[in-house]
């Protein structure tokens, strides 16, 4: 026996609604009654519990004690919070950690593998990543599908759509239980070696693409891998501060086109501040870095076309003539123009004007901030 196949959301909200009930006296049984208290916490509920019925019935148990503002607050910690079953119910079934554990147990040791290494992704991945991702020791590459076909299988990974086809999910439950085996396991580095080395890989290679005919798809893939592309990121982001910059200059520059074009300003330049503040920090000094680290000085617009960026990264857009597009401020992902960007506009005094596929020449010293 495995994780019970999770409610449909209205489903899940309608038996959490009467387990609650049930629990606390005067708890309305009616989700759509008009005393019904704090309807979007109870969504909230249902959702980050991925409508598992043994999760909903435990957190349902808590709304006598916390009320379900402060239940939905608490579920980050949730192994915590839900921890005390229905009396009489099996041992197995008297906490969350208890049911996942149980499931666990009754795993393969290939299958356990793949499952703690999927939670190295964010918001899931398509099959490529999960055999880049997942395949190593213990575990050879034309096995991934196999194992991960029987997780679903089990209702430990779910199958949604995805512009590449499908992608795979781990509930949030199972991929919080499946993180902690991850990092108590000796090949988590290895685990987000392999995983930033794929999505910097899916970058570079999208990267030129964003300026030809296959822009919205190119578009549409790395919108699906957002939190995976912030999460290889950090990770380059925190090897570069150790001393290993060239996977953080790597993966931000492969981005900095996607950013400009789906309007994501502010975390472009959140992101390249990191990057640059990472690289500085690892050159030991103290002192502005020289160009061969980062590819371009500190003034680097988050743009790439050598306009400058608003701290607040909304109302502004790129020059046309700089970028052959102009880039959304919402960042709400409407394809633009897929013209070849022309000449970037001259850059401003004391400052550096880089694109994308034209870094800063090599030994340029950043100027002052």
């Amino acid at each position: 026996m495995f994780l019970v196949e999770p409610l449909e959301p209205a489903d899940a909200v309608r038996m959490f609604m009467e387990r609650a009930a049930a629990a606390a006296p005067g708890f309305p049984r009616d989700p759509d009654a008009p005393e019904a208290p704090e309807r979007r916490a109870v969504a909230e509920i249902c959702r980050r519990l991925d409508g598992i019925p043994l999760a909903l019935e435990l957190a349902a148990t808590r709304v006598r004690a916390l009320g379900v503002r402060e239940l939905a607050e608490r579920l980050n910690d949730r192994f915590r919070v839900l921890t005390f079953g229905q009396r009489g119910a099996p041992a197995r079934q008297q906490t969350l950690r208890a049911v996942i554990d149980w499931s666990w147990e009754l795993l393969s040791a290939p299958e356990r593998i793949v499952l703690r290494r999927l939670a190295a992704h964010s918001d899931g991945c398509d099959l490529a990543a999960a055999e880049a991702v997942c395949a190593g020791d213990g575990v050879a590459r034309d096995e991934v599908l196999d194992l991960v076909t029987r997780l679903v299988d089990r209702s430990l990974v779910v199958v949604v759509g995805g512009p590449s086809g499908p992608r795979y999910r781990l509930l949030e439950s199972v991929a919080a239980y499946a993180t902690e085996r991850l990092h108590e396991m000796e090949d988590l580095t290895a685990v987000r070696d392999r995983h930033l080395r794929h999505y910097r890989a899916l970058a570079e290679h999208a990267e030129p693409r964003l300026r030809g005919a296959g822009q919205r798809d190119r578009l549409a893939r790395l919108d699906a891998e957002a939190g995976n592309l912030r999460s290889a990121l950090d990770e380059a982001v925190r090897r570069a501060g150790a001393g290993e910059p060239e996977e953080a200059v790597r993966l931000a520059t492969a981005l900095a086109w996607w950013w400009l074009l789906r309007g994501r300003l502010t975390e472009a330049r959140r992101s390249l501040g990191a990057v640059l503040a990472a690289t500085d920090g690892a050159s030991g000094s103290g002192a502005p870095a020289t160009d061969g680290a980062s590819g371009c000085g500190a003034s680097v617009p988050a743009s790439g076309c050598g306009a400058s960026v608003p701290a607040s990264g909304s109302g502004a857009s790129a020059p046309a003539s700089g970028c052959g597009a102009s880039a959304p401020a919402s960042g709400s992902g409407a394809p633009t123009s897929a013209e070849t960007p022309t000449a970037p506009p001259p850059a401003a005094p004391n400052s550096r004007s880089c694109t994308p596929r034209s870094p800063c020449s090599p030994g340029t010293t950043r100027p002052p901030p």
